[in-house]
């Protein structure tokens, strides 16, 4: 499945308990040798109340992912076929995300508020995490249950021509962020809507 892009190996493990070891996780998200994914997300079932299950993620690397936003609405995309509901809870290791869907299709979730501490996002040492220096490039830097670093281009015709391919995976494992960060490029639009990459 994938969520904007962000594509996952999901794995519906309610009905049998299957366990996976690291080296397992980093040969199935492998795109050489394996299914290929950023992410790979087990559902598990959850006994508590308003919780419809639990999901669990981990990063292509084999590192434990708290969460993820795009994951989470993919998992409950899966729960509102089989529940028929338009509301639902999803419990991970950063706390329950309220899912909603609307218009039948359109499936949102709330994954709460963002960290901004510079340790708890974390960033290799203390600073400002609103202007963390990325190499050529200013980053607002924040956790929502994994590290995210914000960059914001002057206007879309810079936004548009940046090579991603290159720059993404050298930011991504700078050595300010110990667990390594996903990497946004955003430039804001006439109408004030945003334009991300």
């Amino acid at each position: 499945m994938h969520g904007c892009g962000n594509d996952f190996v999901v794995i519906d493990n309610r009905k049998q308990q299957l366990e996976l070891h690291e080296d397992e996780i980093i040969l199935i998200c492998d795109r050489h040798y394996g299914i290929g994914c950023d992410q790979l997300v087990v559902i598990n079932n959850n006994n508590k109340k308003n919780v419809s299950a639990h999901a669990l993620f981990w990063n292509s690397d084999g590192s434990v992912s708290a969460t993820c936003g795009n994951a989470t609405r993919c998992i409950a995309s899966i729960l509102f076929k089989e529940t028929g509901t338009e509301t639902l809870n999803i419990e991970t290791q950063n706390g329950v995300i309220e899912c909603h869907k609307k218009n039948n299709q359109l499936i949102s979730v709330n994954i709460g508020m963002p960290k901004i501490a510079w340790n708890e996002i974390p960033l290799s040492k203390k600073q400002d995490s609103q202007n963390v220096k990325l190499d050529e490039f200013e980053a607002f830097c924040l956790s929502i249950g994994n590290p995210h670093a914000v960059i914001f281009m002057s206007n879309l015709e810079e936004l548009e021509n940046l090579n991603l391919k290159s720059i993404g995976p050298r930011l991504e494992k700078h050595s300010i962020f110990p667990e390594f960060a996903n990497i946004e490029f955003v430039s804001v639009l006439k109408d004030k809507s945003l334009r991300m990459r």
